[in-house]
C-alpha cells in the first residue's frame, strides 16, 4: 500500500499549515527601553570576557552575541567562560520559562483537534539574569522578563498579520541588551 497517496501525507501537511495559520504570538513585558544617547560614550575597560549559558529558540542568544562584539565600552571582547577572576567579566544566563503542564496539555488538544479547541498562554518566554564582574568582584546583577503571549484557534486565521506587526524575539533580545547596558552604567555612575 502506498502511503503517499493515501492521504495521511496530505492531511498531515494540511493539519500543520492550519495549525500555523491560526497561531497568533506577541511578546510582551519586554525590559523597557529607555534612551541610549543619555549614556557616556566611555571606555570602561580594555577586555570584557562574557559566557552566554543556554541558548533561545530564534536567535536571541546571536542577537546578544553580536551585540557584546559591537560593544564600544571595551577594547576587545571574547566568549571565555572561565574568565571570571579577569578584568571584566559578564556572565549572562538565560532560562527557558515553559507553559505549565496545563496549558501544554490544551496546546495539546488544540493540535489534535486542528485548532477548533482554542489554547492560549501568556507564560511562555525567558528569564535571563545577568552578572558583571569587575577583577573576581560582583559588581553589578540584574534580571529581565521576557514573555511571549500565544493564542491557537481557528477562529484568529484572520489576523494571522497581527504576527507581523508585533517584535520578535531578536528583537526582545535587542532590547534587553541596550536596558542592560543603560542600568550598568546608571549604577556605575552611582558607584563612583
Amino acid at each position: 500500500m502506498n502511503y503517499f497517496y493515501s492521504g495521511i501525507w496530505i492531511k498531515f501537511i494540511i493539519s500543520l499549515i492550519l495549525i500555523q495559520l491560526s497561531c497568533v504570538s506577541v511578546y510582551f513585558d519586554n525590559p523597557k527601553q529607555e534612551s541610549l544617547t543619555e549614556i557616556p560614550n566611555q571606555k570602561i575597560g580594555k577586555k570584557l570576557n562574557y559566557y552566554i549559558a543556554n541558548d533561545t529558540q530564534f536567535k536571541g542568544k546571536e542577537v546578544l552575541e553580536s551585540k557584546l562584539k559591537e560593544c564600544k565600552y571595551f577594547d576587545s571582547i571574547e566568549n571565555n567562560a572561565y574568565a571570571e577572576s579577569e578584568e571584566y567579566f559578564l556572565r549572562i544566563n538565560i532560562n527557558h520559562k515553559l507553559p505549565t503542564f496545563s496549558t501544554a496539555t490544551f496546546f495539546y488538544l488544540s493540535y489534535l483537534t486542528y485548532t477548533i479547541v482554542p489554547a492560549w498562554s501568556n507564560q511562555y518566554g525567558y528569564n535571563v539574569f545577568i552578572e558583571f564582574y569587575s577583577h573576581g568582584n560582583k559588581n553589578f546583577e540584574t534580571y529581565y522578563l521576557i514573555r511571549k503571549e500565544i493564542a491557537i484557534w481557528i477562529g484568529l486565521i484572520p489576523f494571522i498579520w497581527v504576527n507581523f506587526l508585533t517584535g520578535f524575539e531578536t528583537e526582545a533580545f535587542s532590547q534587553l541588551y541596550d536596558q542592560f547596558i543603560i542600568d550598568m552604567m546608571k549604577e556605575k555612575r552611582q558607584t563612583d
